[in-house]
């Protein structure tokens, strides 16, 4: 079917530029230190940018189910505080934990969920699915940062997790961009087109740097955590996240973006944030890399399954 090649399409590019990250650490071509670097500047520079440059575009105009944003940012609220409370008495480091949870509600809701629908109900009806981009990105990343913060290690208090959050440079690119939206600011052409050469080398190089930190002798160390992340991840959570939606009479559009939202795979900018914020990064970027690798059978599933029954 139409939209399980888009699928293919979005997700074997992915998987290539990890590899090549991988094969060219392993050929001493870049080092764990360059890598580093890269890492920094994804994190600090180009994802902030690139956040700002999709938000910045969205039609002011553009109206959005609230029931459907309310939906998702309660069911998105549930995912993390069940995490955490199953997680609580868990033996894991807090360092996973963080990764952990933060795998839980975070996908790649933006590389795969604007192609999926427009494969499947043509780009005129994208509307509902940026809207849904401009007002639950800014959420997760404030979710990714308060979890990660608290699980970073550090003595927790208001203070400093707010300054946590104002000084992160997700929030600030979120923020500065919903203010646009909201004041109807027009990017001039020039800036536009600053704008648009950023966001073109932001994921490659997520990407690369990902792959290029993959260490295969630790995978087998984090193969049962990782196994039940990709359960929850890639079927129960998208599986409990579309029932109540279809309860709630949701279909077409709203449906397959929620699929993604929900059934997506671990969003690539959660490495490059566990990282610089002293958690796990390792792991966060296997939980990449397999729900990458896998989301392609889970997708073609679950849109098969809703097809079935007249629900898209």
């Amino acid at each position: 079917m139409n939209s399980f090649t888009v699928a293919v399409n979005a997700i074997i590019p992915i998987t290539a530029v990890m590899i090549l990250g991988f094969a060219a650490r392993k050929k001493g071509i870049v080092s764990e230190t360059s890598l580093n670097d890269f890492n920094k500047v994804v994190f600090r520079c180009c994802l902030p940018l690139s956040l700002f440059e999709s938000i910045i575009q969205i039609d002011s105009s553009s109206i959005a189910n609230p029931l459907l944003i309310g939906y998702c940012m309660v069911f998105l609220c549930l995912i993390i505080g069940m995490g955490i409370l199953v997680l609580h008495r868990s033996s894991m480091s807090k360092a996973k934990k963080g990764v952990f949870v933060q795998a839980l509600f975070r996908s790649n809701f933006v590389i795969l969920g604007l192609p999926i629908v427009e494969s499947i109900y043509g780009r005129e009806n994208v509307g509902i699915t940026s809207v849904m981009v401009a007002l639950l990105v800014p959420f997760l990343n404030v979710a990714a940062v308060l979890i990660l913060q608290i699980y970073s290690g550090k003595k927790i208090n208001l203070k400093s997790t707010l300054e946590a959050l104002i000084k992160n440079p997700m929030i600030i690119g979120a923020v500065l961009g919903l203010i646009g939206v909201s004041c109807g600011f027009s990017m001039p052409s020039l800036g536009s087109a600053v704008l648009a050469s950023i966001t073109k080398m932001t994921t490659p190089l997520a990407l690369f740097v990902l792959g290029g930190t993959f260490q295969f002798h630790t995978l087998a160390e984090n193969r049962f955590l990782l196994t039940g992340l990709t359960f929850l991840r890639l079927i129960l959570i998208p599986a409990l996240g579309l029932a109540g939606a279809v309860l709630l009479s949701f279909r077409g559009v709203e449906l397959i973006s929620m699929l993604v939202l929900f059934g997506g795979p671990v969003a690539v900018a959660s490495y490059p944030m566990a990282q610089q914020m002293g958690l796990d990064g390792e792991f966060a970027a296997q939980a990449v890399l397999v729900t990458t690798l896998l989301v392609l059978g889970t997708l073609f599933m679950f849109i098969t399954g809703l097809g079935t029954f007249n629900l898209i």
